[in-house]
């Protein structure tokens, strides 16, 4: 068709593929093809009076006479911008800086800031995380403890980073309360961050089975560096340790307090269990 361009929608988490077919697999969520659904991209329409676009997807406002031809924040085509006129009064007002409040400060809490600092370069941004050390990617963890990387190598970015980038980062912090009428996200201690736009990106929590035992001294879950540092310090040469499940994360986690010396038992419940040292 002329002045158009055919693109696919994934269905379960909304990314954009451009092209005459979707692709085999989500790169994003890895859904299957049939979850795909198509979309026509049409060129951007200009209205009178209209100034501002409304990201549907994100929330994300772009200011000019016509929409982008993809959001900056989510990638999300030209026909998913709603118009809003200078009068709106849900609109944030052009001419203050926007506020961004992250809570958590995983890959995917980071991959964000950096999108918003890349599309808004005075939008004030602060992250809260609950952990003490830098933010990091937790898939390295597996590969510290199996002593491939040190601790330094963790972080995704340097402190400098944030400093240079004019990003708050708030470690040791932790939210206790959103206040979404006031625009308020509550800490513990007290303290209260303004925001215009939150994003909520605080993952997982490790699943321990509740059997007897699971709360005794020596049992734990690899979730943060905390947990592979005391997984570290307990694992001298020769201890015994058995890692509960068996997959990815069980697997690297094993082999990894192998290569420290140890002596790993593996539980699987879908294929009885493996022992090696």
């Amino acid at each position: 068709m002329s002045g158009t361009s055919q693109a696919w929608r994934c269905t379960v988490c909304g990314y954009v593929h451009r092209g005459p077919e979707p692709p085999e697999a989500c790169p994003v969520c890895g859904g299957p093809q049939g979850l795909f659904e198509t979309q026509i991209e049409s060129p951007p329409s200009v209205l009178r009076g209209v100034n501002q676009w409304r990201c549907l997807n994100c929330g994300y406002v772009h200011v000019g006479l016509q929409p982008p031809t993809d959001c900056p924040a989510c990638g999300a085509l030209a026909d998913r911008f709603e118009p809003v006129s200078e009068s709106a009064g849900s609109v944030v007002d052009a001419t203050r800086t926007l506020k961004v409040v992250v809570v958590g400060a995983g890959i995917a809490g980071i991959a964000a800031v950096e999108s918003l600092r890349a599309a808004s370069p005075t939008a004030e941004i602060t992250i809260v995380s609950k952990e003490s050390e830098l933010p990091y990617c937790r898939l390295n963890l597996t590969r510290y403890l199996a002593g491939e990387i040190g601790e330094q190598d963790l972080p995704i970015h340097p402190a400098c980073w944030y400093e240079e980038q004019k990003v708050r980062l708030l470690l040791g912090a932790e939210a206790s309360a959103i206040h979404l009428e006031d625009h308020l996200v509550e800490l513990h201690g007290g303290e209260k961050l303004p925001f215009d736009e939150l994003l909520l990106a605080a993952g997982a929590h490790p699943f321990i089975p509740p059997f007897p035992g699971a709360d005794r001294e020596g049992v734990t879950s690899l979730r943060t560096v905390e947990d592979a540092g005391g997984i570290l310090a307990a694992c001298r040469a020769g201890a015994k340790c058995v890692c509960i499940g068996g997959g990815l994360l069980g697997l690297e986690t094993a082999g990894g307090l192998a290569r420290q010396g140890a002596d790993v038992t593996l539980l699987e419940g879908y294929g009885g269990c493996c022992h090696g040292s």
